[in-house]
């Protein structure tokens, strides 16, 4: 009895500190708690990296942004205001920091 008590103990306490990293699409969370433990589970680059990344690439400051899986994977969706007044949405590989596609207001 005391045997089974100690497994049972031993496993609880691995994995009490998985910050809910065996839950892969961790449903039910808003974006920030959902990137959260993507970051914690080592899925995903911070928000900071990815925008210091991708900061090359654009011409406005973002004013928006989402945490989403397409297609199997994690994206960060960045909406900024480029300088002839238009919302531009790039959509970036959130393991990588890859642009993955951008669309523009015409």
């Amino acid at each position: 009895m005391a045997a089974a008590i100690l497994v049972y103990l031993a496993a609880a306490s691995a994995g009490a500190d998985d910050h809910g990293c065996g839950l892969k699409d961790y449903d039910g969370d808003s974006d920030h708690e959902r990137a959260r433990r993507a970051v914690a589970c080592g899925e995903i680059m911070p928000l900071a990296d990815v925008l210091a990344a991708v900061r090359p690439h654009i011409s406005g400051n973002v004013i928006e942004t989402e945490f989403e899986r397409e297609d199997g994977i994690w994206v960060y969706e960045l909406k900024y205001i480029d300088p002839q007044g238009h919302m531009v949405e790039v959509y970036v590989d959130a393991t990588t920091g890859r642009i993955l596609k951008t669309e523009g207001d015409d």
